[in-house]
């Protein structure tokens, strides 16, 4: 197998030099069926050659001829193969599927039919159908449908800016802004591109729309960050591939007539005029618009904004919206935001290009989405509700990404005001004298009012005075030696000093906080409802335990059919097969104390079966002797954690209890079940301690924090 990775391109025209045979092929005829330029071509050749050269092939390159590779039909074929190796799909994790799928399905110019991907990834046709119900899930949020017919195939039908968008999404899915940044840059600066972004984009289009973008931005003396520069070439660089392909946006009359009073419909209209003369095809309003409605989302010509007759964004009290978006949370979470500095001069900055998104329906991208709705679950949920305030003026529904943007300045700032309340005890290390070593102490405690300097020491002290003083890290004016939690100031105390101070706080805040949060969610009430079910299942087993004799002739499945016919009633062949697979998996016979625990989580019990059998004759199985049979059937639909603790401690003690082994052969239920009442009530009692040792660890932590 090959060491070198040919991309989706590479392989299209090695594939074609197969099928062309020993027959030249010039470098034209390829570029005009793969609908690239010949020098795009000309730049994929050398990593063709390579991978051919390392796997034997041989490659001939003939000047006014063309190309092919000089080997037998044999050889081809295997080289065929070779390729089909390289890109294997069969093996693909759901959510590759889905993209694969959904990534063919908007290069193809006509419906591909369901046997195409249920042939190229060996998957069953439900298992596809899962696939299209995500897929579908996802065309929702760009108002795109998967439609699928019968005997026609399976196409996307929406508006071509919502193409479009899906399209951007995909290639960010792929990179992070960083990566994308880069890569844009490699075919700019490299001329090599990576297939994520070239399968949809050639990098013909890209260089050309970089050389457009400058220009316009030139022209209009207008400034952009990397970011806000990646994003606009991406966009432009997909219109131009629909473009060529003659696919165009349509807004409605009324949406062209609004831009056009915009600024950034000129900047657009000198950008697409550009990309009229230098890829000769024709440009419309609409996708004018497309491009402006792009600049006007990131604010790139945002000192320019003319008012629309629509929506007075100059008279809009940014300020007024930012504070009742604010209020509506801290209502939410009962907790006071009016004293974090900058939130609602921060907030109402980025109120004003959230307004404007929304007015033009565009759904913005938030690489921070996931972070937000799981890390900071509770203040996401309660900004979600908040945004109502942002939906009664634009009229309609705040995307996930724009309410993950606002709740980041709530984060930031609630962050800010709690690290205050957090008490930072603090040892100083100064070898400059007694007096020196106050003044900085005194500095440090004025500067940081939530530092407390429990102790000032020499650096031969530091071990010592760490272990008796419980200090969370040490400020000193020295090095110290085999010590590593502690950091270097100047005895001045600069401004430099008070940033290093200020970062190595913020680092132990994240993570007390996080091992206050950790503890408080967890254990912030007794759980009740645990207890009960722990209770109940006590009650249950106590009651229902049973103790019973059992005949068997034969091997290990003679044994396990015995024990399901004299157990359950309904099911049986179903519940055998069950039980003795999981015995084949993995065996749970005891040779030394001939105990063998039969068990399974049913699919087909309705009811919890547990007890034990004590067999006439000892059975002989795995080079040993069968005297006990322990077993439990769970339903499915019943199996919780606190069911399966409480039978693990179960049949934990009958493996370390002679007694309890002894109780079960001497055949007398009631002992039986009173032993077990013993060895429950004992770990319910533990359970229950570690519950309220738990709750008073969470009043503790709230105490202190």
């Amino acid at each position: 197998m090959s060491r070198i990775k040919v991309t989706f391109r590479q392989k299209q025209i090695i594939l074609m030099l197969i099928e062309n045979g020993n027959v030249p092929k010039t470098i034209k005829d390829i570029s005009i069926e793969l609908n690239v330029s010949s020098r795009t071509i000309v730049r994929e050749l050398p990593f063709i050659e390579k991978f051919l050269f390392e796997n034997d092939f041989k490659f001939i390159k003939k000047s006014g001829v063309g190309i092919f590779i000089d080997e037998s039909y044999d050889k081809l074929n295997f080289l065929k193969e070779l390729l089909e190796n390289e890109y294997s799909v069969n093996k693909l994790s759901k959510n590759n599927r889905i993209t694969y799928i959904l990534e063919s399905i908007l290069e193809s110019n006509s419906p591909i039919k369901s046997a195409y991907f249920l042939n190229k990834f060996k998957i069953s046709y439900s298992t596809f159908i899962k696939d299209l119900n995500s897929l579908k899930s996802i065309l929702k949020k760009f108002d795109l449908l998967l439609i699928q017919k019968k005997g026609f195939g399976i196409y996307i039908k929406g508006t071509e800016e919502k193409i479009r968008e899906i399209l951007s999404y995909l290639i960010y899915e792929k990179f992070s802004d960083e990566n994308l940044f880069l890569n844009i840059k490699n075919v700019l600066t490299y001329n090599y591109g990576n297939e994520g972004i070239l399968k949809f984009i050639d990098e013909d289009t890209i260089e050309l729309c970089d050389l457009i973008v400058n220009k316009a931005f030139d022209n209009f003396k207008l400034c952009f960050s990397e970011k806000v520069y990646v994003s606009l070439i991406i966009h432009l660089s997909l219109s131009v591939e629909r473009i060529k392909k003659k696919l165009y946006c349509d807004f409605k009359e009324e949406v062209l007539n609004k831009f056009k009073k915009y600024f950034e419909f000129d900047v657009s209209k000198f950008i697409m005029n550009e990309v009229k003369k230098e890829f000769l095809v024709d440009i419309n309003d609409s996708d004018i618009c497309y491009i402006a409605m792009h600049l006007r989302a990131h604010k790139i010509c945002e000192n320019n904004f003319k008012d629309s007759e629509d929506f007075d964004f100059k008279n809009l009290d940014k300020i007024k919206i930012a504070g009742d978006i604010v209020s509506k949370v801290e209502k939410i979470l009962n907790i006071y935001l009016g004293d974090c500095e900058g939130l609602i001069k921060n907030l109402s900055t980025h109120v004003g290009p959230a307004i404007s998104r929304l007015v033009m329906k565009m759904n913005i991208r938030n690489p921070f989405l996931h972070m937000m709705k799981t890390q900071y679950k509770e203040i996401f949920d309660a900004t979600y509700l908040a945004c109502e305030v942002l939906e009664n003026i634009v009229l309609c529904k705040v995307p996930e990404s724009e309410v993950a943007y606002i709740t980041m300045h709530i984060v930031a700032a609630y962050e800010s005001k709690m690290r205050l309340k957090f008490k930072f005890r603090v040892l100083v290390c100064c070898e400059t004298g007694v007096r020196v070593s106050r003044f900085l102490s005194n500095k440090i405690m004025k500067e940081f009012p939530n530092i407390l300097v429990v102790g000032i020491i020499p650096s031969s002290n530091v071990i010592y005075e760490v272990k008796n003083k419980m200090v969370d890290f040490i400020i000193s004016t020295v090095d110290i030696e085999n010590y590593d939690n502690y950091i270097k100031i100047n005895p001045k105390f600069t401004l430099k000093d008070i940033l290093v101070i200020n970062n190595k706080l913020e680092e132990i805040f994240k993570i007390k906080s996080k091992i206050k949060n950790t503890c408080y969610e967890k254990n912030k009430f007794i759980d009740i409802d645990c207890i009960n079910e722990m209770g109940n299942i006590i009650k249950f087993i106590e009651k229902e335990f049973q103790v019973k004799r059992l005949h068997v002739n034969g091997d290990l499945k003679d044994l396990i059919r015995e024990f399901v016919n004299n157990t359950v009633d309904v099911y049986r062949d179903e519940i055998y097969n069950e039980v003795l697979n999981r015995e084949l998996l993995s065996s749970t016979f005891v040779k030394e104390l001939g105990i063998i625990l039969l068990h399974t989580v049913s699919e087909f019990s309705e009811n919890i079966f547990i007890g034990s059998y004590f067999l006439k004759c000892n059975l002989n199985i795995y080079d040993g002797e069968v005297e006990i049979v322990f077993y439990f059937i769970i339903p499915k639909k019943l199996n919780t954690k606190t069911l399966r603790n409480i039978i693990g401690e179960l049949t934990s003690s009958l493996v370390k209890d002679n007694n309890f082994i002894n109780l079960i052969k001497s055949q007398n239920i009631y002992n039986v079940r009173k032993h077990i009442q013993n060895i429950l009530f004992n770990y319910y009692v533990n359970e229950l301690k570690e519950h309220i040792k738990n709750f008073e660890n969470v009043i503790s932590f709230e105490e202190e924090f």
